[in-house]
């Protein structure tokens, strides 16, 4: 969250309860490490030591002794694979901090690799209306058992139970699942594949039987969950995660849901797929088959869950296997909620029920810094060079800037980017603001993470090449991908909570123009990012204006034909990050003034009276005096030196004179132009 926000919450005594005071990147995080000796530091932002909360960390390259270890306040060490007793219990105590956590060599290769392999961390922090960890002895009672008190201040909607001084299985609660109502005695185990199953050790029990005492928003019934979940004299731990159904309390209003414990009835059909509703774009899911064999399923967005109709990357929660991308064909669709391509029982078949834990994509509020969302980056592109922006990207354009035939790419996370920096296989599929082709899969990038990203193996080594990266933010900067269905008047949802000023959309799967929407050309005109051209009169924005949660568009190819797919990135101006604009030129100097208090580090001009190109500076490459090399978003073009164009300015930049011919025309006396800059 951002650390005015959290400084004014603070003041007001609300910094750790649910009501407005926390984002979703202050209780929940997944970061990606590579392996290492000793000790390594994980900053993610999330207070675990003030707070308290679980980390749950898995090795993705390799399958073998890399078990799921969980660690969290009151235990050590525990894996979701095994039954195997805590170890390691001064873990969490030496390793929770106020920003995240030390990954320590207490636990060995687990989480380490011996200076080895690739691995991923789940935060959990606890916090009133999303998570909670509670430990408790066992006092042999049977029905109706004790009371555990919790301080969820929400019924649970997940609650896992794991004995910790000796061997016990995972007993897992879905209060959400099929059939079920707070409080049934329907249970789950982390550690097998084995469907749902009933409390065999309470008589009182049926498949019917439902005692709604047994959860409340306070406390909970441990006997509720399995036979093990109650031993005399035996310590354990319980998860429990909550569900909001609209009346989460996060985010800058205190009024956003963040997690659903839900379910769903596979319906065996490949090419139309089973749709999952939760209400909002998840960045994390836990899945399980219910009512028939299956593995519990982990996809997240940092390992590559993407819009895509094929296998994601998945980890199992049961099992040690390495990452792979077999048994979890889940798409991200829209802004709210996946979709699953695929007839296996084991998430989509006909009939057969699936219980599944959504955590949903932040941040909830606006940044405050540019740095926070934006870094232009130039690098040599030797292979495995890692390039930190100090954020995860979602969107990345590049170009070898002093080579006249390489094309722009354009790679973001929604259509999937390459994780493992070992991998050599595609990264793509990318596309290109030069040419109108459909998207191609390629290596081009590889190894994003939670800081910046590698350069790739392939593609133009030892070249140098400019990296624009954007992270996804509210009043910023958002990404939606959608398929289209040939219905003037469509409107598409997104997440960017303000209405978008620029927009540019880009078929996927075949060759087509792209279109750009810009405030100040109004609603019925479209301009071209491939091109030069000025703007023209068109009704593939169905002649309406954006609001701060959808967008139209017509039948139009270049927006809506059936069955193809999409990608969007929209754009609007938030104070003192960035500026969506317009001017016109005076032949001479003028400042364009954008609200910024230390400049412009990138600037994109184009005029729209007459056919000019898609002009772009940045500080990466220089904005100096006299000295303001430019590229051109719709070429191929070599950086070009240019006469003075351009120059640093504290509120935003500095317009020159048109300059020579061939220069970048960009104040031409009468002249219209539209711009867009980041601080």
């Amino acid at each position: 969250m951002a650390k005015l926000a959290k400084a004014l919450q603070a003041v007001t005594g609300t910094a750790t309860a649910g009501g407005g005071a926390l984002d979703i990147t202050d209780v929940f995080s997944t970061y990606l490490y590579d392996g290492f000796s000793g000790t390594k530091t994980i900053v993610n932002g999330i207070d675990l030591l003030g707070e308290g909360g679980l980390t749950w960390t898995k090795r993705r390259d390799l399958a073998t002794y890399t078990d799921h270890v969980l660690t969290s306040s009151g235990n050590g060490n525990l894996r979701t694979n095994t039954t195997a007793a805590d170890s390691a219990s001064s873990y969490a105590a030496s390793g929770f901090r106020s920003d995240g956590f030390n990954v320590i060599s207490a636990f060995g290769d687990r989480v380490t690799g011996n200076g080895n392999g690739q691995f991923v961390t789940w935060t959990f922090r606890k916090a009133p209306k999303f998570f909670d960890v509670v430990t408790y002895t066992g006092n042999g009672v049977g029905f109706p058992g004790p009371q555990i008190s919790h301080n969820l201040q929400a019924r649970p909607g997940w609650i896992v139970i794991k004995r910790t001084d000796s061997t016990g299985t995972w007993d897992v609660a879905a209060m959400h699942g099929p059939g079920h109502q707070f409080g049934d005695n329907i249970y789950y185990r982390y550690n097998t594949n084995s469907p749902f199953g009933f409390d065999s050790s309470n008589a009182s029990a049926s498949v019917s039987g439902l005692y709604p005492t047994y959860v409340s928003d306070t406390y909970f019934m441990p006997n509720l969950i399995g036979q093990y979940a109650n031993i005399s004299g035996a310590t354990y731990v319980a998860y429990l995660f909550a569900h909001n159904d609209g009346d989460g309390e996060f985010g800058p209003s205190g009024d956003q849901d963040i997690i659903k414990c839900g379910s769903y009835t596979g319906n065996g059909n490949y090419l139309n797929g089973k749709y999952v509703d939760v209400g909002f774009e998840p960045q994390w899911i836990l899945q399980k088959a219910a009512s028939t064999t299956g593995p519990w399923l982990l996809l997240d967005t940092m390992r590559g869950w993407d819009v895509n109709t094929g296998n994601k990357p998945r980890l199992l929660a049961n099992a040690t296997n390495s990452e792979a991308n077999s048994n979890s064909s889940f798409a991200l669709t829209g802004n709210s909620g996946f979709t699953i391509y695929d007839t296996s029982n084991k998430i989509n078949g006909n009939g057969q029920n699936y219980i599944y834990m959504a955590i949903r994509r932040g941040p909830l509020a606006p940044p405050e810094s540019a740095t926070e969302v934006f870094d232009p980056i130039v690098a040599n592109n030797s292979a495995g060079t890692f390039n930190t922006t100090g954020f995860p990207v979602d969107l990345q354009i590049f170009k070898p800037y002093t080579s006249s035939t390489q094309y722009w790419f354009v790679n973001d996370r929604l259509r999937g980017v390459e994780t493992l920096p070992t991998q050599t296989g595609t990264s793509g599929p990318y596309l290109s603001t030069n040419t109108t082709n459909a998207e191609v899969n390629n290596y081009l990038t590889m190894g994003w993470d939670n800081e910046g990203f590698r350069t790739p193996s392939g593609g133009f080594p030892n070249t140098d090449v400019v990296y624009y990266n954007w992270k996804r933010a509210p009043g910023y900067f958002d990404a939606v991908a959608y398929t289209g269905n040939s219905t003037a008047g469509r409107t598409v949802s997104h997440n960017l909570g303000v209405a978008p000023e620029m927009m540019w959309i880009k078929r996927r799967n075949a060759a087509e123009n792209w279109a750009v929407y810009h405030s100040a050309l109004g609603n019925n005109k479209v301009i071209l990012l491939q091109s030069s051209g000025a703007p023209y009169s068109d009704s593939a924005f169905n002649n309406t204006t954006p609001t701060d949660s959808v967008f139209s568009v017509s039948n139009a190819t270049e927006t809506n034909a059936s069955g193809s797919t999409y990608i969007a990135y929209l754009f609007a101006s938030l104070d003192g990050i960035s500026k969506v604009g317009s001017y016109t030129g005076n032949d001479g100097t003028q400042t364009i003034d954008c609200g910024f208090t230390s400049g412009a580090r990138f600037i994109l001009i184009k005029r729209t009276d007459k056919s000019k190109d898609w002009f772009v500076w940045d500080t990466a490459r220089g904005i100096n005096v006299a000295s303001d090399p430019f590229l051109t978003l719709n070429t191929t073009d070599a950086e070009s030196p240019g006469q003075d164009e351009i120059d640093a300015h504290a509120s935003g930049f500095i317009i020159n004179s048109p300059g020579g011919s061939g220069d970048a025309e960009i104040n031409k006396s009468g002249g219209t132009y539209i711009f867009y800059a980041i601080a």
